[in-house]
């Protein structure tokens, strides 16, 4: 497993279903440029990732 997979599984679970039309293999997202940017969604998995970063140190 790679440590996106991690994080993927440790986001809040409102957020992960969200996230999984946008995986590109195991460790990246792909927005497509036909598609609208969804800032809210990055917003939040940055949100997510901040905090559980600052919870390891």
């Amino acid at each position: 497993m790679s440590p996106v997979d991690d994080y993927v599984a440790s986001l809040p679970a409102d957020v992960r279903p969200q996230v999984a039309p946008y995986r590109s293999g195991k460790d990246s997202l792909r927005f497509r440029y036909r598609d609208p940017v969804p800032y809210d969604l990055i917003e939040r998995v940055a949100a997510a990732l901040g905090r559980q970063h600052a919870s390891e140190d």
